[in-house]
């Protein structure tokens, strides 16, 4: 959505149609987990060259959190250091695929049923 090296700030959930199903962001200096998982119809997320807004680079997925969402893609997501997923949060993701992501430590607590590729 931004050009390299442009940094924006994410939009609030209401300012994506209601019916999106597949969205990619880039170089956004400010993502909000909390509201892209409001999107009621997303399936499909890439996030790359991207920081999350949540506590220090922990990216804080919620219980009922992205109710519809298939595959999580992140790119270079520099300072993200662990995926904290609820119980209940991303109920529907198959496959997180994680690429140049330095500064992640843990994926531990991720739900087992998920498909988690380093590539």
């Amino acid at each position: 959505m931004a050009g390299h090296g442009i940094s924006f700030k994410c939009p609030a959930a209401g300012a994506f149609p209601p019916n999106l199903s597949q969205l990619t962001l880039s170089n956004v200096k400010d993502v909000s987990m909390e509201e892209l998982g409001k999107l009621p119809k997303l399936q499909y997320l890439t996030l790359k060259h991207s920081y999350v807004s949540e506590n220090m680079g922990r990216m804080k997925i919620s219980h009922g959190g992205y109710p519809c969402l298939k595959a999580l893609s992140l790119k270079r997501m520099d300072h993200l250091t662990v995926i904290d997923m609820e119980e209940g949060g991303m109920s529907r993701l198959k496959q997180l695929r994680i690429r140049h992501c330095t500064d992640l430590k843990n994926t531990e607590n991720l739900p087992k049923h998920i498909i988690v590729s380093f590539v």
